[in-house]
């Protein structure tokens, strides 16, 4: 004997089952959607040993000799000795930006002259373990938030 199937068993059941499947779909998709954000580090976070909301400078590369970090979102910090005990005599080595700002740097090309020379931006969310231009930051200053060096 053929046995057929009723309308509720072809549509998927009663409307309370169709219901109850509707949510543990949801919900099971609420957790794997939490469990994602939960486990997700930012690349400069998962890159370099720096704490969230903060910029990290090393003055060598591969991270090595922190010398500066600062969680300010609107400043200008010099990267000489006279305010940090760092001289950043041959510039930032390496760097991890887990700010929510880009971060202006500012160095001394002519020692001679000490004047300051824009030479590029660290964006959030960005990390070097070796900074290819020997001179950037050297001796010079670190923006955050577009404050300016020249105030």
């Amino acid at each position: 004997m053929i046995r057929r199937s009723t309308a509720a068993q072809v549509t998927g059941g009663s409307s309370y089952m169709r219901v109850k499947r509707a949510f543990a779909l949801i919900l099971a998709a609420a957790t794997l959607t939490v469990g994602g954000l939960t486990t997700t580090a930012t690349p400069a976070a998962a890159a370099a040993p720096c704490n969230a909301a903060t910029l990290c400078l090393w003055e060598k590369a591969n991270f090595v000799q922190l010398s500066l970090t600062s969680k300010s979102t609107a400043i200008c910090v010099s990267l000489t000795y006279d305010s940090i005990g760092s001289h950043f005599v041959d510039g930032i080595g390496s760097y991890a930006n887990n700010l929510p700002v880009k971060v202006d740097v500012y160095g001394v090309e002519d020692l001679s002259t000490r004047h300051l020379v824009y030479q590029g931006t660290i964006s959030p969310g960005r990390f070097s373990s070796s900074v290819s231009n020997t001179t950037f930051g050297r001796q010079g200053m670190a923006c955050m938030g577009g404050a300016s060096p020249y105030v």
